[in-house]
């Protein structure tokens, strides 16, 4: 039998130069913003007129009477 020793050697290529790192932020697309609100309001109608107040009649005053002098 016949024993040899053999090395292996794995060859790795050179490492390159480092070069400027660039980081981008990639964000998601955002919605876009809502319509604004529009609130119309009617004018306001015609003021009613003022409530009608109904009362009973006064009463008739007496008949006058005549002055007495004596």
């Amino acid at each position: 039998m016949h024993e040899q020793r053999v090395f292996l050697r794995y060859l790795r290529p050179p490492v390159p130069e480092p070069g400027t790192l660039t980081i981008k932020e990639v964000r998601p697309l955002q919605p876009r913003p809502l319509s604004p609100l529009i609130i119309r309001e009617q004018s306001a109608a015609r003021s009613s007129p003022p409530p009608l107040i109904l009362r009973e009649r006064p009463p008739t005053p007496p008949p006058p009477v005549p002055d007495e002098i004596s």
